[in-house]
């Protein structure tokens, strides 16, 4: 492989975080900001990922958020607050909280995702079903390789 595709490549996925976290706050700003949901972009990838993986401590939940633990415990006291996670202590650690989605957390996710949803659709609907596929395609490349590199 050349190492101008290499260097490319490294460019990517070194910005690849920033842009999805752009993708959130600029894309799907409409439907945070809409009454009854009202949450950031960091409140929706705390809620996102309690709802995809279930209760955990603040501090795994940093790790899979690349957040350091001090903004964890900002954004979980936050959601916290207004009733969409709860915090309870670890039984095997008194040190630690673990923290979970409420049903007002599942709620509010659950209506976030559905709105992403028909955003997404809606912002997709100009490319052909074969765009699609080859979208879906690279995209599916493009996770398993990261999770690859995650897990070396």
């Amino acid at each position: 492989m050349e190492d101008k595709s290499i260097e490319k490549i490294m460019e990517l996925l070194v910005d690849s975080p920033k842009v999805l976290r752009e993708i959130i706050e600029k894309v799907f700003k409409k439907e945070l900001r809409d009454p009854g949901i009202d949450i950031s972009r960091y409140h929706f990838e705390v809620l996102k990922v309690l709802h995809d993986s279930g209760k955990m401590s603040i501090s795994e939940l940093g790790d899979i958020l690349v957040i350091s633990k001090t903004q964890m415990t900002r954004l979980t006291s936050e959601l916290s607050a207004t009733g969409k996670i709860s915090r309870e202590p670890d039984p095997t650690d008194r040190r630690k909280s673990i923290v979970s989605l409420t049903d007002e957390g599942r709620q509010c996710i659950s209506l976030v995702m559905d709105r992403f949803y028909k955003t997404t659709r809606e912002r997709l609907e100009p490319l052909s079903k074969k765009e699609l596929d080859e979208l879906l395609v690279s995209l599916g490349k493009v996770t398993q390789f990261v999770r690859r590199l995650l897990a070396t």
